[in-house]
């Protein structure tokens, strides 16, 4: 949606259609057999599934509503980057989370690493890890504070 001229009506219509399809997306309900599961392990093994499509909609909706919005493209899955927002005339490469516990270890080195790559292709490029509802403590060497 990166054009010359932005129109908020228009965004908005995207949008609708966008998160209404991203919402009514069939999910998969397979699940991880294990010898010692109980009916009681299953229905748990269930409902954290859906929470994970849940989360995992919620986070493709962040990124439409961001990566739409004026001057910037939403790079989807499988752009050569591995990035998921750019904006070319901003200058603004991001990389987006829903949640602080999105990102493990090894994944966020990952795409710190993306970032970094990207950067120094494109020096004139702000490059922003974000996160949309990251948690209200800031980790020092000394331990944590709450914000």
């Amino acid at each position: 949606m990166c054009s010359s001229h932005f129109n908020l009506t228009t965004y908005y219509e995207l949008l609708d259609t966008h998160i209404h399809n991203i919402l009514v997306r069939p999910e998969k309900y397979v699940l991880t057999y294990d010898i010692l599961d109980t009916e009681k392990t299953n229905q748990n093994k269930l409902l954290a599934l859906k929470e994970k499509q849940r989360q995992m909609k919620v986070g493709e909706i962040w990124q439409t509503v961001l990566g739409n919005y004026d001057g910037f493209i939403d790079l989807k899955v499988g752009h050569e980057t591995g990035l998921d927002i750019l904006s070319h005339t901003k200058k603004i490469a991001i990389e987006l989370k829903n949640r602080t516990n999105t990102d493990n270890a090894s994944s966020k080195k990952s795409n710190l690493d993306k970032l970094a790559n990207f950067k120094k292709n494109n020096p004139d490029y702000v490059c922003i890890y974000a996160n949309i509802n990251a948690e209200n403590e800031e980790k020092t060497l000394s331990g944590s504070i709450k914000k």
